[in-house]
């Protein structure tokens, strides 16, 4: 609500430095000044939402706009394109969640699309559907099929094929029409739609589920270690802590996207680390930085837990383990126990 109550402002402007704040549930603003971190968490969690909202529906990583009245009402449909756009533009993530049919209507038309019955997201429609293709129009389908204008005598199989199929497009696209276009005008912002039509093979993979997992290796490069000179006693112990680093996340890597044991995964590791769950597509802006806490905190004692400046990309190791268990312990409580912006 809030993200909507700041686009709908006559006065903002998508292509502005933007400045955000979070609140916590008092209403209080933390105290951090946003260089980057706010923005980049901010964007994700709002694509998050819309991923899991009513504006879309459909398996994970493909899909579908929905129509929505109350939607419609406030807009939501324009604001989500806009919001995508934005993202994209601002150094966010990108979405890579919408279906590949509905990249291909919307980078060429709805009426060039083809659609098939197992897209359709409504279950029973598409059972329905299916029964369609063998010949039996259901009895609750027929207020469907005269709302897609697609009802015809079933003589052949190829009539079925086709009444069948002109009511997944209907579904699919028209039905949602408005809603389309309006998620089309809000993806106009900053020019993204523009530069969709003329790089479709790269915003294929910006819009839609690619199967690239974020991997270790990926983490390993894109963090630049900030090292004392070599032979000091501090650059010993850090050659040590870039051994456990790297132990660390490759060994999250090979349990998988998510550790049972312990809950966390790499894509909570660069949350923690950038406010992002995966690499956006204009890159990561600072550079990211792996830094070391060699200095005591307050209490005199050295930090057992990771700190992270998201603005900064700056993720700082704790020094003062020598074992790969106790590294591994205190990263996971560190990374896993500070869900949201700001310092474990």
């Amino acid at each position: 609500m809030g993200a909507r109550l700041a686009l709908s402002r006559k006065s903002f402007q998508p292509h502005c430095r933007i400045n955000v704040k979070f609140m916590d549930d008092v209403g209080i603003a933390e105290g951090a000044v946003d260089t980057g971190g706010p923005k980049r968490e901010f964007f994700a969690l709002v694509l998050d939402y819309l991923h899991d909202s009513g504006l879309f529906v459909g398996p994970e990583g493909s899909k579908f706009l929905t129509y929505s009245s109350s939607a419609m009402e406030k807009d939501d449909f324009f604001y989500a394109g806009m919001i995508i756009a934005m993202s994209l533009v601002h150094g966010g993530p990108a979405p890579r969640f919408l279906s590949r049919t509905l990249f291909q209507a919307l980078i060429e038309s709805p009426e060039m699309t083809t659609v098939t019955t197992d897209e359709v997201p409504d279950l029973k429609l598409r059972e329905n559907l299916q029964k369609v293709l063998s010949g039996e129009v259901p009895e609750d389908l027929e207020d469907i099929i005269d709302m897609a204008g697609s009802r015809c005598i079933l003589a052949t199989p190829e009539n079925a094929q086709q009444m069948a199929l002109d009511t997944a497009h209907w579904y699919i696209f028209g039905r949602t029409r408005s809603a389309f276009e309006r998620f089309k005008d809000g993806l106009k912002t900053l020019g993204i739609y523009s530069a969709m039509l003329e790089n479709k093979e790269y915003f294929l993979d910006v819009m839609c589920h690619q199967n690239n997992p974020t991997t270790a290796e990926q983490i390993k490069e894109a963090f630049r270690p900030v090292l004392h000179p070599p032979g000091s006693n501090k650059r010993s112990t850090e050659n040590l802590i870039l051994c456990l680093w790297e132990n660390f996340i490759f060994d999250t890597e090979g349990v998988g996207k998510i550790d049972e044991h312990s809950g966390t995964s790499l894509e909570k590791i660069l949350f923690f680390s950038t406010g992002l769950k995966s690499f956006p597509p204009l890159g990561l802006k600072p550079t990211p930085t792996l830094c070391f806490l060699h200095d005591p905190e307050d209490s005199g004692e050295l930090s057992k837990f990771p700190k992270a400046n998201t603005c900064t990309n700056q993720l700082f190791l704790p020094t003062i383990h020598t074992t790969f268990q106790n590294f591994k312990c205190h990263m996971v409580f560190g990374v896993c126990a500070s869900a949201g912006f700001g310092l474990p």
